[in-house]
């Protein structure tokens, strides 16, 4: 396609990848148990550890903070508290970004500090691709992501945020949302996954002593 037929097909695309990356996310929502601390103390006595146990918490990815804002409306409208929303990610709040969502540039949003009372049981939480680093959410158990433009550091960063070592719920769940181009852009982004793991699975060479 060319340049013109380019630009309203990836908008086209957006739309829809939004459509059901909101669905997606509002469904985990209102099918998560009331009772978030007995969620979790009966998630963790159940040893299936399959991913399945236990009410979901997404992470979702936004190609950027303006993005992640017009997902958070899209939440908003399909009847998600504001008060079960966080924004993570970037140093200042945008301006765009209703009065009664939470906003915090950095976060230590694990199991442990919730159980804790040290930070709030946030049910949703949104960042931007680009704010990859400074924070952790392991309390969060999947992530649902769009196919962006971007690098693979920064999208090996963003899964690490949820499935880090104290993590205590053991299996986390990736969810990427593809409609017409982008499983195009997707299908290259796998490539370089591979290209990434297979560097990682290979032995470091010693250095010879000359």
């Amino acid at each position: 396609p060319t340049r013109q037929n380019w630009i309203p097909l990836t908008e086209m695309t957006r739309n829809i990848c939004d459509r059901k990356i909101i669905d997606l996310a509002s469904k985990m929502y209102k099918n998560h148990p009331y009772d978030w601390h007995q969620d979790h103390i009966d998630a963790m006595q159940t040893m299936k550890h399959d991913g399945e146990s236990g009410g979901q918490r997404p992470l979702i990815v936004g190609a950027n903070q303006g993005h992640a804002v017009e997902l958070i409306n899209g939440l908003i409208q399909k009847g998600v508290k504001s008060k079960d929303i966080l924004l993570v990610g970037g140093t200042t709040r945008p301006g765009s970004l209703q009065k009664n969502i939470d906003h915090l540039r950095t976060v230590h949003l694990t199991e442990q500090c919730v159980l804790n009372g040290e930070v709030k049981p946030y049910k949703i939480v949104l960042a931007a691709l680009r704010n990859c680093e400074g924070y952790s959410l392991t309390w969060m158990t999947c992530q649902i992501t769009g196919s962006y433009p971007s690098n693979q550091a920064s999208r090996t960063q963003m899964r690490g945020r949820i499935n880090r070592l104290d993590a205590q719920r053991l299996h986390k769940k990736y969810f990427t949302v593809l409609a017409g181009i982008t499983t195009i852009t997707h299908r290259h982004q796998e490539a370089a996954k591979l290209v990434e793991d297979a560097l990682r699975a290979a032995p470091a060479k010693k250095k010879r002593k000359i």
